[in-house]
């Protein structure tokens, strides 16, 4: 195979992996949403500590807030005996009460981010 021809197929495979990830997640405060497995993420506390169970898909973060959705895993995950699943759906989180909100409707969401006077904003998604 020619070097030309080698290089185009590298570069397809290159593009279509690049599309196929998503794009990192940037928190503050020393939280991450971390890779699992696969395309999978977990949102994690600054000690190391799992807060949110993958698969976290989307975050923002304002220092007093994170807000964003969690969705079912592909492929799903199993969980340890003695641990409870977690709701799926948005999710609010308040710093420094570690208040957390989960399974919400977009619609709940925007009735918490509002209420509460939160600056932060994610777009309604069917999944």
């Amino acid at each position: 195979m020619k070097p030309a021809a080698m290089f185009a197929i590298v570069l397809v495979a290159v593009a279509t992996c690049a599309c196929t990830k998503r794009e990192h997640i940037e928190l503050h405060d020393g939280f991450a949403v971390i890779r699992i497995y696969g395309d999978v993420r977990s949102l994690m506390r600054p000690n190391g500590r799992e807060l949110i169970m993958p698969n976290v898909v989307e975050a923002v973060d304002d220092h007093t807030y994170i807000i964003g959705r969690r969705v079912i895993a592909t492929p799903a995950t199993d969980l340890p005996d003695g641990f409870r699943d977690q709701p799926y759906g948005y999710f609010v989180f308040k710093k420094d009460s570690e208040e957390l909100r989960m399974g919400l409707t977009y619609d709940q969401l925007i009735s918490i981010v509002d209420s509460e006077g939160i600056q932060l904003t994610l777009e309604p998604r069917n999944k």
